[in-house]
């Protein structure tokens, strides 16, 4: 109607009729109509509250337009199919009866009170069309609703929202779910849903009963997976991950479903292209690596229902199997409610405990933080005075408390999962505690190398499962317990084991020249020496160290495949969408050679054979790309890792090039001179009485 008024042009062209109307209507309360009931007390005494439910909902059609639910309501006073028996047929007709008169009363008491003068006429007749409107079923129901999250409700909307639905499903968690239970229920038995909205509830846990509705109450006819586009579809200023759909009421079992996968690895201008070509091409039955056909009963093979359609029955299979909740404990921790009283640096304090036999008053904190595998990221203490009950009382008194506390002063393993970069994985030690940021994975005595379990967490595997329970940057602990779980033998244990042994000592030393770590011992700068000699030998020796890492984690990635035993088509699926690993990609003779000799003679960190093998059989090519911009290494987090990845060079490729370059990267530099800076500013502040550093001459200092 909107867009035949803007576009219809002349007035007599416009329908003299229409289903449209505002919700800016306004009745009078219950209380002031129930007299006009006209009922005994006996039929008030049982739809007295149903009545007044409803009529309070179409009070606030201005609020919640069409959320309100009417017929829906109604349909509730009747016994369903599975309780009906316990009615006697006078019961029954009671029952009906009650619920028929219940409907005409409230359309009668509508247009009773628009007989009081001209503007409640007005009022009653939209309030009349709008029930009209609200209380019939549809053949098509479309929508792009609101996306407000249940966080961001006001008090009246949530209160609506818990009331009208959360129960028996909830679709309570975001304004768009609400929306697709009311289009569902606007629809009839033989009608069609299409809507368009973010694509958080195919995966997140918080989304699962609406998951659950859709597989059990619907049949998914057809489901386009289209990810962020600001060129074709929402316009430069909206960051949206969209999925649209269409959704038929009259559930069919084992019909298949369509989906288009139109969001992975493609530019938001391809999007739009790539659709219409799938499209076309499964409407002629032609082959196209976007299209999956699926049943959507086998959507339920996972736990909580993630709307995981693009893998294949076999790796399906493993997510149904043991998973890693079965395995290992997993625990958000601390939540401090006011981090600048109770968290601190550890050069900001002198009381530090150092092991759990020590009973000091600061205790090292796991708070997640940006990208970092196997060690690290440990850069904050928490108060942790008189055994953590001072900061439990004050937790106490604001009605919390703290978090997995039989977990505290165990060893295990954290991680990182919001921001974005990917998840990464590290140790954790036993005289640390944890932050809700930086939850834990502890054994639970079903499995207990822990060196296996970090490995296999910061494998590819890892990494595109879990992308695939929940696609956002931020990662939870239900998402890890999905995770499949395959033991591995007792070789490949041993082998990622020991590889992930040698990355987190890799990862210790190089934390003993880092300012923020708890570890540091001193800065890269030397004295005695000329600073770009002593800074280039740092440089190579670091990006030997991380080469060597990179190394280890292409022959943990390879093993874990071999443990989950995935499909070469499987297995294609993992690397196409998360890259080939960095260290199994071609090197150059020279940097071969180079790099195996810096091994074997100059690392303190013995290869194992394993990865002397894998270097003696990575591709040789002479005719590799030169690497020109070393200048940006360490810009804008472009860390070693990274940079190799942006450029598609293997690691020992790069350092053998940075080696024979002679680059100082200036911003790593600028930090590591500032960091000296600063540790002999701290350190002379240390063993100064008053804290004040006279800069003038003869002040008795």
């Amino acid at each position: 109607f909107i867009k035949a008024r803007v576009l219809g042009g002349h007035r007599s062209h416009w329908p003299s009729y229409t289903h449209v109307v505002s919700t800016h209507f306004s009745l009078p309360t219950y209380d002031e109509v129930k007299v006009s009931f006209g009922y005994d007390t006996s039929w008030l005494q049982r739809y007295d509250a149903a009545a007044n439910k409803i009529w309070s909902d179409l009070s606030s059609a201005h609020k919640f337009g069409s959320l309100v639910r009417v017929e829906e309501q109604l349909d509730e006073l009747a016994p369903d199919d599975d309780n009906h028996m316990l009615f006697s047929a006078e019961e029954m007709n009671s029952l009906f009866s009650g619920r028929n008169e219940l409907k005409t009363v409230i359309h009668n008491l509508v247009d009773e009170w628009g007989k009081a003068n001209s503007f409640s006429l007005l009022k009653s007749s939209e309030a009349k069309t709008f029930l009209d409107i609200i209380s019939q079923k549809y053949d098509v129901v479309v929508a792009n609703p609101p996306y407000t999250d249940s966080a961001d409700f006001g008090k009246e909307l949530k209160a609506f929202v818990e009331a009208n639905y959360k129960k028996p499903y909830k679709f309570n968690s975001n304004l768009y779910a609400c929306f697709i239970k009311r289009c569902c229920e606007l629809a009839g038995m033989e009608g069609k849903v299409g809507m368009i909205h973010p694509h958080t509830f195919m995966f997140i846990k918080t989304f699962e009963d609406v998951r659950k509705f859709m597989i059990e109450e619907t049949h998914i006819n057809v489901m386009v997976d289209y990810g962020l586009d600001r060129v074709n579809l929402f316009g430069p200023g909206i960051l949206l991950d969209a999925t649209f759909y269409t959704l038929d009421m009259n559930r069919q079992e084992q019909a298949e479903g369509i989906y288009f996968n139109i969001t992975a690895n493609q530019q938001e201008k391809y999007k739009k292209g790539s659709l219409a070509e799938a499209y076309d091409d499964y409407l002629n039955n032609r082959p196209n690596n976007r299209v999956y056909t699926l049943p959507q009963s086998k959507l339920k093979g996972i736990k909580s229902y993630p709307f995981i359609y693009w893998i294949s029955d076999e790796f399906r299979e493993k997510f149904g199997g043991t998973i890693m909740d079965d395995i290992f404990d997993i625990r958000a921790g601390i939540q401090t409610s006011n981090n600048n009283r109770f968290l601190r640096y550890p050069w900001e304090i002198t009381d530090l405990r150092t092991s759990n036999n020590d009973k000091g008053r600061w205790v090292l904190y796991a708070k997640g933080g940006p990208y970092c595998k196997w060690h690290g990221n440990i850069w904050l203490t928490i108060d942790w005075k008189d055994e953590g009950l001072y900061l439990q009382d004050f937790l106490k008194s604001r009605g919390q408390d703290l978090h997995a506390q039989e977990y505290y002063f165990k060893k295990g393993i954290t991680y990182s999962a919001a921001g974005s970069g990917s998840i990464s994985f590290r140790e954790y030690d036993s005289n640390c505690l944890f932050d809700i940021a930086g939850s834990c994975i502890f054994p639970n005595g079903k499995f207990e190398n822990m060196g296996y379990a970090l490995g296999a967490y910061n494998s590819q595997i890892v990494s595109y499962s879990l992308d695939c329970l929940n696609p956002t940057v931020n990662k939870q602990p239900n998402d890890l317990k999905r995770l499949p779980f395959v033991e591995p033998n007792s070789g490949q244990e041993k082998r990622i084991s020991d590889l992930s042994s040698v990355c987190i000592n890799i990862k210790k030393v190089l934390c003993e020249y880092s300012l923020i770590e708890p570890e540091f011992i001193h800065s890269p700068l030397k004295s005695g020496d000329e600073t770009s000699v002593v800074l280039s030998k740092y440089y190579n020796y670091e990006n030997a160290l991380l080469t060597q890492i990179l190394l280890n984690e292409s022959i943990i990635n390879k093993t874990v495949f071999e443990v989950y035993e995935l499909s070469e088509h499987d297995k294609q699926m993992v690397l196409d969408k998360e890259g080939i690993p960095v260290g199994d990609l071609p090197v150059s003779y020279e940097a071969k050679v180079a790099y195996k000799q810096w091994l074997t003679e100059e690392s303190e960190f013995k290869p194992t054979s394993d990865v002397l093998e894998h270097l003696e059989n990575l591709e040789e090519c002479d005719d590799l790309p030169k690497i020109t911009d070393f200048d940006t290494l360490y810009q804008n987090n472009n860390e070693w890792e990274e940079f190799c990845i942006k450029r598609n060079v293997n690691p020992v490729e790069a350092w053998w090039q940075f080696k024979n370059a002679n680059v100082l990267p200036p911003q790593r530099t600028q930090v590591l001179a500032f960091e000296l800076i600063t540790d002999v500013i701290r350190t002379v502040l240390a063993k100064d009485d008053d804290g004040i550093i006279p800069l003038g001459d003869r002040l008795g200092e």
